[in-house]
């Protein structure tokens, strides 16, 4: 079977009576660009483009612009200190979706001895044109050391770094949370850590974990109260 030939912004143009690079133009708008087109023109153009169910070549368009338009998310598989809310991911793809980019989400172990086994060909292929890391694992460190040898722009969700870093102030949120706990006349306020059998411990864990309970020592000695801290071992 003879399969339908792709059709291209030439094809447009010549249907629409207009150069290809007002073509171009009218389906991908720059804003730096010489050409300027009536809205009519845009509508025609568009219009004729849905009539010949025209289907862009990414794959030309990406050699011209040397860019994927498609940024990586990168997060742990499984484990229970591994997976953050789905509203990280969520909110990564409405922005991206707004300027025009694609989301590939990547889903990997949350342990992995040797990470060039387990990575995926997006990542070795260098069809991404950035990176967001989402941190609840040692998945971030390994990463980082294939990212900095790519020179790929990253993101560190929810993990602490120097730079390029997006997370919650955990410790300022406890602090906070235990204050208003005072406020009300509470007086016997205990921090709780929760562990699992074969887990890691509270040393161990995401950042997050030390930064709370620094957080709830904080605000207890400013009030002249002795903190005190227990960890709840649970089963998996």
């Amino acid at each position: 079977m003879t399969l339908p030939r792709r059709i291209t912004i030439k094809d447009i143009a010549l249907a629409a009576g207009v150069s290809t690079a007002a073509v171009s133009q009218a389906l991908r708008p720059h804003s730096n660009s010489n050409i300027k087109l009536q809205k009519e023109t845009v509508e025609r153009i568009r219009k004729v483009a849905l009539e010949l169910n025209y289907q862009p070549h990414t794959g030309a368009r990406s050699i011209r612009s040397n860019s994927f338009g498609t940024i990586g998310y990168f997060a742990a598989r499984t484990g229970i200190f591994t997976n953050s809310p789905g509203g990280y991911l969520a909110g990564v793809h409405d922005v991206a979706e707004e300027h025009g980019s694609r989301i590939t989400l990547i889903r990997m172990p949350a342990s992995i001895d040797d990470i060039s086994k387990a990575m995926p060909s997006v990542f070795s292929e260098r069809n991404l044109d950035a990176l967001v890391i989402e941190s609840y694992s040692e998945l971030a460190r390994q990463i980082y050391e294939r990212v900095e040898a790519a020179r790929l722009p990253v993101i560190f969700l929810n993990d602490r770094h120097e730079t390029n870093s997006v997370y919650v102030n955990d410790e300022w949120a406890a602090g906070e949370l235990t204050r208003q706990l005072i406020e009300k006349g509470y007086k016997r306020i205990c921090y709780l850590h929760r562990v699992t059998d074969g887990g890691p411990s509270v040393q161990q864990m995401h950042h997050s974990a030390m930064d709370r309970e620094a957080g709830y020592r904080a605000a207890m000695m400013k009030e002249k109260r002795k903190p005190v801290c227990q960890t709840v071992r649970t089963r998996t």
